[in-house]
């Protein structure tokens, strides 16, 4: 087996590189961290307007239907120039999740055209760590309850905001029915 990336996956990593490496300073990115909520609307609508919300979106939906390779290159950027950003959580792992619903469910109409406009922020939980990610700035989190996943709106839920180490990172503790 080959492991190897091929040259138009290296060209969209080096691609995504050079835009991040423009419109992401470290100087911008630490003045971000230190804002009451640690994002940027400015950034992630660029981000959103280069395509990158997109990737995972199928092309019914508006979006790009790219595979897992193209995530992992992304994210080695996102990590690298320490974007400050749930993309990933909604972008990723969330799309993922709704493209897995049954064709006619809503939530897929619904929510996945404006994944892949940049529209939407979504949030998740995960059984073993309480606080999530982004959680006070979510429209909608995506929430386990026993072996049951629930897409909840954020106006259902309480957060509390935690603090972290990591500037980077606004975890909240969320407190749902």
């Amino acid at each position: 087996m080959d492991f190897t990336f091929n040259d138009d996956q290296l060209a969209f990593r080096e691609a995504i590189s050079r835009f991040l490496m423009t419109e992401a300073a470290p100087e911008m990115l630490r003045e971000i961290w230190e804002t009451d909520v640690g994002r940027s609307r400015d950034l992630r609508n660029k981000i959103a307007e280069q395509g990158l919300t997109a990737l995972s979106v199928p092309e019914a939906h508006g979006g790009l239907g790219m595979d897992d390779v193209t995530w992992a290159l992304m994210t080695q950027e996102l990590g690298y120039y320490a974007i400050p950003d749930s993309l990933a959580d909604t972008a990723y792992v969330a799309c993922g999740v709704l493209t897995d619903l049954p064709a006619q469910h809503p939530a897929r109409a619904e929510l996945l055209p404006r994944i892949a406009d940049g529209s939407l922020r979504m949030a998740i939980s995960h059984p073993i760590n309480a606080l999530v990610s982004d959680a006070q700035l979510a429209e909608v989190l995506i929430l386990g309850c026993s072996d049951e996943i629930h897409l909840v709106p954020r106006s259902e839920v309480q957060v509390q905001n935690h603090s972290s180490i990591d500037a980077s990172r606004r975890p909240g503790g969320v407190t749902w029915t």
